[in-house]
């Protein structure tokens, strides 16, 4: 037999289904399910959409009403028909409108056009939505619809209008040198004299109170800073048209140097035999802002305040963690330091120029007036002639009657009466041995010597002597 020949047929393949790519799919499943998000919000809101559509078309139609408008109203007398124009006003409840459902008007009443003036009846919740932006809008219906998690929060309330600045009297007014302190030019002076000025400044709200003080300014400098100004041109002088602008002059012509201010603010301590906590307060309060600026932190002023006081007294002032003041701490100070000087028995010395200033009527010299005052009457009874007057137990300091201590003997000043003052004590100021009134003497330099005050120093009596001088 013939061998066959023909050869076997291959079956017919198709071409696969082409794939769609997996970020296709996605993107599909995404658009439907936005589609659907979409119109189930869209269904919430509509109703509300229509229900505010349905207010504001009432408010409108409420405007209309409020504004009186002619009706025409013919009245038939005796077969004659005369039509007057009556005005009738119609006066309805917001309440009601909104609540009752929405009534088609009769064709026959006419409306008049909205008002363009603000309306009494306008309601504030309207004006607050008018004033919203269309994302706080999207937002606010979002929540009432049930989907927003959280309510937006209020439209922000308006900023106060300023008030307008005090009217002028219009007369022109001056200001007394003597009110201004004096500054001699000493850059660690400047900040307490600036903060005094501006306390005058502060007196008086006309604006032509400002000039009035810069006019006298240059009244009150002295020293350096007298010459400072004095070399000014005229076009510098013309830049000076308010206190604030001095201001910025001189501390640009005295800078300080803060480094030794920060150095003095922080050794600066409490002197409990010369001055007052709260004197000793204000005065580091001061000095810090000096080394600081004015917008120092009140945690820091505060501690370094605290840290000036003696060791004793810092237990006793007590001040919350947070929320601290300068009021607390004055108030702290004032309740505490007489218990203070009471456990301790710290006294506060008198200072030098209110002794000087009791002490002045028996300083007086001699007038001539008193010369030929009228003796005193017979009938007075007259001292024993034994007994002698002692001197004021108040004078001067003299070096020459300073005792000077010895191995045995401290530091001893015999005063004008005899007695002897023996030192108990170091200085309340510097902490040296000597006497608190020597303090000035030696360690300032002072050429003129301060009134001897007796404080808590141990005194040796001056026995006076019965027996005659003759």
């Amino acid at each position: 037999m013939p061998a066959d020949t023909t050869t076997p047929a291959t079956p017919s393949t198709s071409a696969p289904p082409a794939t769609t790519s997996v970020e296709e799919l996605i993107e599909r499943a995404l658009a439907r399910q936005t589609l659907k998000i979409e119109e189930v919000v869209r269904a919430q809101l509509n109703p509300h959409t229509i229900r505010l559509e349905e207010i504001c078309a009432r408010l409108t139609v409420l405007e209309g009403r409020s504004v009186p408008d002619p009706v025409d109203v013919s009245v038939a007398t005796g077969g004659d028909t005369s039509s007057s124009s009556i005005p009738t006003t119609t006066s309805v409840s917001t309440a009601h409108i909104v609540e009752a459902p929405q009534v088609p008007l009769p064709s026959s009443i006419p409306t008049a056009a909205p008002s363009q003036l603000p309306s009494r009846f306008r309601d504030s919740a309207r004006e607050a939505w008018d004033g919203m932006t269309s994302s706080e809008r999207s937002a606010w219906r979002a929540y009432h619809a049930g989907i927003g998690q959280q309510a937006p929060p209020p439209p922000a309330a308006q900023p106060p209008i300023p008030a307008s600045a005090p009217p002028s009297s219009g007369r022109p007014l001056q200001c007394k040198p003597e009110l201004l302190p004096k500054f001699d030019g000493d850059p660690r002076k400047l900040e307490v004299w600036i903060s005094r000025v501006r306390d005058l400044v502060r007196t008086n709200r006309d604006p032509l109170w400002d000039p009035a003080v810069v006019a006298v300014i240059p009244n009150a400098l002295t020293g350096a800073a007298a010459r400072w100004h004095a070399a000014l041109s005229d076009e510098q002088i013309d830049q000076h048209r308010a206190v604030a602008d001095i201001f910025a002059a001189l501390r640009r012509a005295f800078p300080i140097n803060h480094n030794q201010a920060r150095m003095d603010a922080h050794n600066r301590k409490w002197r409990p035999r010369s001055e007052t906590a709260m004197m000793y307060a204000y005065d580091k309060l001061t000095m810090l802002r000096t080394a600081y600026g004015p917008t120092a932190p009140d945690e820091l002023t505060l501690s370094l305040i605290i840290d000036g006081l003696d060791d004793s007294m810092k237990p006793m002032v007590r001040l919350a963690a947070s929320h601290q003041n300068m009021d607390d701490l004055a108030h702290e100070l004032c309740e505490w330091e007489p218990v203070w000087r009471a456990i301790h028995k710290v006294k506060l010395e008198e200072s030098d120029t209110e002794a000087s200033s009791a002490s002045k009527d028996t300083d007086k010299p001699f007038s001539s007036s008193s010369k030929s005052a009228r003796p005193p009457p017979s009938s007075a009874v007259s001292k024993p002639a034994g007994e002698r007057r002692p001197p004021p137990t108040l004078g001067r300091y003299d070096p020459s009657r300073v005792i000077e201590a010895t191995a045995t003997e401290k530091r001893q000043y015999r005063r004008e009466d005899g007695s002897v003052m023996r030192l108990n004590r170091p200085c309340g100021r510097c902490g040296e041995e000597h006497f608190d009134f020597e303090h000035s003497h030696l360690k300032d330099g002072a050429r003129s010597f301060p009134m001897v005050t007796l404080a808590d120093y141990e005194l040796d009596e001056v026995t006076v002597s019965n027996e005659s001088d003759f």
